[in-house]
């Protein structure tokens, strides 16, 4: 599989720097069409990796299978009109099509609109960016997969397993029950040293980053006592003319 070495070393450095290393499966289809009208490029699953900041689960449950799971994408518009159309259907083609309208509306009103924006900033923060506008302003769209069990408080519901896809933090975009074959999310992490009842594991640099906090206080409190030896404190009694503290500097008082 072509991308599973580059995918594999972005894993192992998550591991080594981070201590959690996170990685889901895809399917993907990257033929092309040949000179001689034959197919020709990979087809199948490939290891797509998960930042360890891209990512957000129930710490506590009994293991990371059975926690909840929120996972954050970055993609431009045309991966969002190309997810649109993949997911549409004859019965839901034209509410997807509205939705799209709605999503590049929104973005046109951004550009436009000359009122205060606090309020919407306030509302929606967006990582990576400086403000909601500043967000619609760009080709990013911010993709927020859900995938676990969730209780609709207002239909009273319980829905399990389930898979959803929200984007620009308030626009439902896809629900459905969690087509893996497994019966669960097909993401998987690995943890360099595992703790009680703490699913995110110790990474093998954080021993060494409190040993560095322990020699930074030392040579801190070594700087300021040779300051104090090189450059002591002056006591200034009466009425004396400005000076400079020097070697053979005279002073008047």
């Amino acid at each position: 599989q072509p991308s599973y070495r580059h995918e594999m070393d972005k894993l192992i450095l998550d591991y080594i720097d981070y201590g959690n290393c996170f990685s889901t499966v895809e399917w993907v289809d990257q033929r092309v069409e040949g000179p001689s009208k034959t197919q020709m490029g990979y087809i199948g699953p490939t290891v797509r990796r998960i930042s360890p900041l891209d990512i957000v689960f129930n710490p506590t449950a009994e293991n990371f299978e059975s926690s909840p799971k929120i996972i954050r994408s970055i993609v431009s518009l045309g991966e969002i009109k190309k997810m649109l159309d993949k997911m549409s259907s004859d019965e839901t083609r034209e509410d997807y099509e509205k939705l799209w309208e709605y999503l590049k509306e929104i973005r046109y009103n951004a550009v436009s609109f000359q009122g205060d924006w606090q309020q919407q900033d306030n509302l929606y923060r967006v990582d990576g960016f400086t403000s909601f506008r500043d967000y619609l302003l760009s080709d990013s769209v911010e993709v927020l997969t859900f995938y676990g069990d969730l209780y609709d408080f207002h239909n009273q519901i319980f829905l399990e397993n389930q898979v959803i896809t929200v984007v620009d933090r308030h626009k439902l975009i896809n629900q459905k029950a969690n087509p893996s074959f497994f019966g669960y999310p097909p993401i998987f992490h690995s943890a360099w040293r595992k703790r009680q009842d703490n699913l995110w594991g110790m990474g093998p640099l954080d021993n060494l980053v409190g040993m560095q906090y322990r020699i930074d206080h030392l040579e801190n409190i070594k700087a300021d006592v040779f300051d104090l030896i090189a450059f002591p404190p002056l006591k200034i009694k009466g009425e004396v003319e400005e000076f400079n503290w020097g070697p053979g500097e005279e002073i008047h008082i």
